[in-house]
Order: C-alpha cells, then sequence, then structure tokens
C-alpha cells in the first residue's frame, strides 16, 4: 500500500495537471486521445498486412500459387496499407491542430491563473525574496512543464495502445516478453534517478538564475542605460551575467557527460537482449514452424514493443521531472488562504468616512522590529490631516496600512466604525485615492494614463483634461506631438519619455479622476518646480473642503494648511496639532520648520 501512495505522491502534480487539462478543454482533450488511440492502431495492421504479402509471395516463389492468381489479392493487399497511410496523413493533421489549439488555450488558461493569484496575495508576498525565488522557478522552468505533461502523456497512451496490439501478435509466444523487459526497466529507472538529480542541482541555482534575468534586465533598461554608461556598469553587468551563466554551463557540461556515459553503457547492455528474440524466431522459421511473413511480424513486433516500452519509460521518466517543476506551479496557484488579502464582505455605504486608527502597530514579516508603534488617530468626514517627519519614520507605512495594503500586527483601523478586515477591500478601495512616493505610470497613452483613475470615465475626455488642469498636466500634454493621445513611455512604437516631474503630475491627474472620499498624496510635489507646487496646492486646498484629506510631505509650506498635523518619528507620534499650536509649542515641528524656513532665505 505504502509503494502505490508514494507513486501516487511522485506524480500528484502530473494528476492536477491532467485534471486542469480537462477543465480547460474537454472536448480537444477527449479527441486529441481518440485521434491518438486511431493512429497508434496502424502500426499493428501494417505490420499484419506485410506479413500477408510476404507469405503471398513466398507462396509464388514455392509455385504453389500462381502469380495471376495471387496478384489481384496482392492489390488488394498493397491498396489497404495506402488506405493506412492516407488515414494516418488525414489524422496526423488533425493532431496538429489539436496540440497547436489546446497547447495555447492551456497555456493562456496557465496564465490567467497566476495573474488571478497576483492579483488576490497579500502586498507582503511581492517583497519576500522566497515569494521571488519560487515565482522566479514557476516562470522559468515551470509554465511549459503542463504543455510537456500533455504531449507525454498523449505519446504514453498512443505507446501503450502500440504495445496491447503487438503483445496481442505474440499471444502465441510469451517466451519474447522476457527479452522486452530486460531490454527497457534499466533504462527507465537510470532516467528517474537522473531526473530528481538534476532538479535538486537547478532548484539550487534558483537565486542566481534570478540574478541572470536581473542583470539582464538591466543591461536593456531604458530608465539605467545612461548610468549604466556613465559609471561604466555596462561591462561590469555584462561580466557578472557571463560569469554566473558560463558557470552554469560548465556545471551542466559536466553533469551530461557523465550521464551520457553511464546511459550509454546501459543502453547498449538492454538493446543486446534483441539478439535472443531475433535468434528464437530465426530458428522456428527455419524448422518450418513459422512462415517467413509470421518471422517478419514477430520481429516487427518485438521491436515496435521494445522501442515503445523504451519510449513509455522514457516519457514516464520525463513526466517524473515534470512533476518536480509542477510541483512549484500548482503550489503557486493554490497558495493558502493566509496568502490573500483578507476581505470581508461589508460595504461602506455613506460617503461621509471616518477613521480611526486604534493602537496600531506593524512590523513587517519575518522581523521583529516595529515601524509603527501604538498610533491612535481619529481623521472626521472632510478633514485634512498631514504627516510629517524624517525618512524612514514609518510614514508610507501607515499609508499602506490605511489602504489595507498590508495588515497590522497589532491594533485596528476602524472606517465608520467597521474594522478594515471587515470590509470589501475592493469597495473600500473605491472611496480612496492615492498618488504613492513611488508613483507609478504605464506605458499606454497620456489620456489612458490619467483615466486609469477611473475605468468607467476611462473615454470621458472632459474629466480627463479637468483632473489634468488640477495636477497641472495639461500644459505639457497639449504640447506633446500627440496631445492625449500621445503614446507614453518607449517601450512601444512612437512613445516618448518625460520628466520624473511630468510622471508625477500624470499620477496626481490620475488621482484626480476618481470620486473618491479620501485623498491620499505622499510627498506630491517632490518632483515638481516651486511654480507648480504652489498651482497644485491651490487645487489641494479645495480638494480639503470636499473630501478627507491625507497628506505626506517634507516641505514644511505646504503641509500648513492641514487642519491637524501629526510629527512621526521612529514609528511612534510624538507631537500633534495645527500648525500655529505646534510652532507656539516651539517642538520638534517648529524646529524643523524654522531650519526649513531659514534655508529658503540663504
Amino acid at each position: 500500500m505504502k509503494s502505490i501512495s508514494d507513486f501516487k505522491s511522485s506524480f500528484r502534480s502530473i494528476f492536477l495537471t491532467l485534471q486542469f487539462l480537462w477543465q480547460t478543454d474537454k472536448k480537444r482533450a477527449l479527441a486529441t486521445f481518440v485521434v491518438e488511440f486511431i493512429t497508434s492502431l496502424s502500426p499493428v495492421g501494417y505490420a499484419y498486412i506485410a506479413k500477408l504479402i510476404l507469405d503471398s509471395i513466398v507462396l509464388v516463389i514455392q509455385s504453389k500459387t500462381n502469380p495471376s492468381e495471387a496478384l489481384p489479392h496482392l492489390l488488394l493487399l498493397v491498396g489497404a496499407l495506402a488506405l493506412i497511410d492516407v488515414v494516418d496523413s488525414i489524422l496526423d493533421n488533425i493532431a496538429n491542430y489539436l496540440d497547436q489549439t489546446l497547447r495555447e488555450n492551456l497555456l493562456n488558461n496557465i496564465n490567467y491563473r497566476l495573474m488571478e493569484v497576483a492579483n488576490k496575495l497579500k502586498v507582503s508576498n511581492f517583497e519576500d525574496p522566497a515569494f521571488y525565488d519560487r515565482y522566479a522557478k514557476v516562470s522559468r522552468y515551470s509554465t511549459n512543464r503542463p504543455l510537456q505533461v500533455l504531449k507525454s502523456i498523449v505519446r504514453i497512451f498512443g505507446r501503450v495502445v502500440v504495445v496491447a496490439s503487438f503483445l496481442f501478435v505474440l499471444r502465441s509466444e510469451p517466451v519474447l516478453l522476457i527479452p522486452v523487459i530486460l531490454s527497457t526497466v534499466p533504462i527507465f529507472v537510470y532516467d528517474s534517478f537522473f531526473a530528481k538529480k538534476f532538479y535538486f542541482i537547478t532548484d539550487g541555482r534558483v537565486p542566481e538564475s534570478r540574478k541572470v534575468t536581473y542583470l539582464s534586465s538591466q543591461l536593456f533598461s531604458e530608465y539605467n542605460v545612461k548610468e549604466l554608461r556613465i559609471f561604466g556598469l555596462h561591462n561590469y553587468f555584462y561580466k557578472l551575467y557571463k560569469e554566473i551563466t558560463e558557470r552554469f554551463f560548465r556545471q551542466n557540461r559536466q553533469i551530461f557527460s557523465g550521464q551520457s556515459k553511464k546511459r550509454s553503457i546501459i543502453q547498449v547492455v538492454s538493446e543486446s537482449f534483441w539478439i535472443f528474440a531475433y535468434y528464437f524466431s530465426a530458428k522456428k522459421a527455419l524448422f518450418g514452424l513459422i512462415s517467413i511473413g509470421t518471422f517478419n511480424l514477430y520481429l516487427s513486433a518485438f521491436n515496435r514493443i521494445t522501442n515503445s516500452l523504451q519510449m513509455i519509460f522514457s516519457d514516464l521518466a520525463t513526466l517524473y521531472e515534470n512533476n518536480l517543476y509542477l510541483e512549484d506551479l500548482f503550489v503557486l496557484l493554490n497558495m493558502p488562504k493566509e496568502s490573500f488579502e483578507q476581505i470581508g464582505g461589508k460595504k461602506i455605504d455613506n460617503k461621509e468616512i471616518e477613521i480611526k486608527i486604534e493602537n496600531l502597530s506593524f512590523s513587517y514579516p519575518g522581523s521583529s522590529k516595529l515601524v509603527l508603534k501604538n498610533i491612535n488617530m481619529v481623521i472626521k468626514p472632510k478633514e485634512s490631516v498631514a504627516l510629517v517627519g524624517h525618512n524612514g519614520a514609518g510614514k508610507t507605512t501607515f499609508v499602506k496600512l490605511l489602504c489595507g495594503l498590508y495588515t497590522p500586527t497589532s491594533g485596528q483601523i476602524l472606517i465608520n466604525g467597521i474594522p478594515l478586515s471587515e470590509l470589501d477591500l475592493a469597495s473600500y478601495r473605491q472611496l480612496v485615492s492615492i498618488v504613492f512616493q513611488d508613483f507609478s505610470y504605464y506605458h499606454f497613452t497620456a489620456k489612458e494614463n490619467i483615466g486609469f483613475g477611473d475605468l468607467d470615465n476611462l473615454h470621458n475626455d472632459e474629466k480627463i483634461i479637468s483632473a489634468s488642469k488640477k495636477a497641472g498636466a495639461h500644459e505639457f500634454i497639449s504640447g506633446l506631438a500627440n496631445g492625449y493621445k500621445q503614446q507614453i513611455g518607449k517601450h512601444f512604437e512612437g512613445g516618448v519619455n518625460l520628466s520624473m516631474g511630468q510622471f508625477q503630475k500624470l499620477a496626481l491627474a490620475r488621482a484626480f479622476m476618481k470620486d473618491s472620499s479620501v485623498m491620499i498624496l505622499d510627498e506630491p510635489t517632490a518632483s515638481s518646480d516651486t511654480k507648480a507646487e504652489l498651482k497644485l496646492f491651490s487645487h489641494i486646498e479645495k480638494i480639503a473642503d470636499k473630501k478627507s484629506l491625507i497628506l505626506i510631505s517634507h516641505r514644511f509650506s505646504t503641509v500648513k494648511i492641514a487642519q491637524k498635523i501629526y510629527v512621526i518619528e521612529k514609528g511612534e507620534i510624538i507631537e500633534e496639532g495645527n500648525h500655529r499650536s505646534l510652532m507656539d509649542k516651539g517642538g520638534i515641528y517648529a524646529k524643523l520648520y524654522t531650519m526649513q524656513a531659514e534655508s529658503y532665505k540663504d
């Protein structure tokens, strides 16, 4: 019982792949096996007809049959061979069509599933090297494995049909099965052992394989090409890339060289057993116990069975190897619930949002250091709040927690009295608009870059232009060759690069597109000049009258508009109040504000 359990365990990912294949395209999957079954019967039919033709010719040579009488029978047999060839040709084309369409459909569905998983994963997974190691293994070694499994399974099925049909031919000579077994099993055992050994070798290389991919992406990066040239990093990265890949090549060459020598010895010994089958059949024909046609049929059967079994065992070894890689794929496709964002079912009915933070603390996964400690705060509807502090104080982490991108280590965030963990995050996020410090941009048109902030109004030119004007982006977009239809970025034909300030204005415009209750701006003017900053904050002041505003900025001149200001230091709130009260207090805020104001005077 244990061996059966071990066998199932060794090939569990193969079963999952077949299940996935069946769910993907039942009709084509079934048709593939039907076509393979019919095609696999043709060798035994071909061999049997060849036996009949050979026996007919021998009878004529022995003068036991008149040639003119044998000719019609011979023509009929040759016609049967031609018919088998025609059917095989038609079925080959059908098989190719089924293979191509089923393979593409299967690969698409795997990618769809991976994307669905990525959309549900906690953000912390995307900051975990172990997750990227697994993803790198899947993307580099595993995504095509289900296609290989499909091909191997179909081949095995077809070869089992071939073996079964020729075994039926040899049913009267069971002694020929002994050399069949001895010529196939040793190769299968060795190939399975080598497959497992090579998997563990490649598995240990994953971190360096990721580094190879990273170095390659840097050498072709449109953003880094300037620094690579100026600092001479191109040759350095190329050298690192070459060192790692050549070391992999040397290791692989040594591994495959040793494997080839050992396999050759085993294969020579295994295949020598055909001599016994040849001698056994020839002796019977010599003494007239079987006809020459039957002798030829036996040899064909032995060769076909031996070759088919060798290929079956080879495919089984390949399946075993693929199973090792597929385990990584199915682990990724079936990640536990703890890896996904916690999504409740409650929704916020009222667009008037009050945010209450109670004793909020947070540490990143794998670390015991608290980035935020016992944060308590209330943000009332249409209230403007500013967070200030040194880099690394925890301000951006706080914002990510507020958006439900992280789960608090302790404490809670209440939205209109409902814990954030109990809310439907998708509907909650519809009420929040944000510009992150490390803002994104997309290789789409300027119009789409802005319209992505509100997909329902992606083609609402009036709203897009209005958001663009508020963000200060309209002027430079109007100056582009194709205006709002201009492709942004150099990944696609006709695209243009923008300055960081212009990219940030696109991100701001995208945030302004959204009809949100809460606006979060994390360093919204970091890439802007003074004139653009003043213009932007005139719009922000107007926004603060209509929705809650959470502002993070190093520029103290911009946070004065906030009704409440919180000073965060080493993850803790050390001061709070409005600009006037904090200045009167003469604490950290007043000191930092004065220092910054003095630098402007200089």
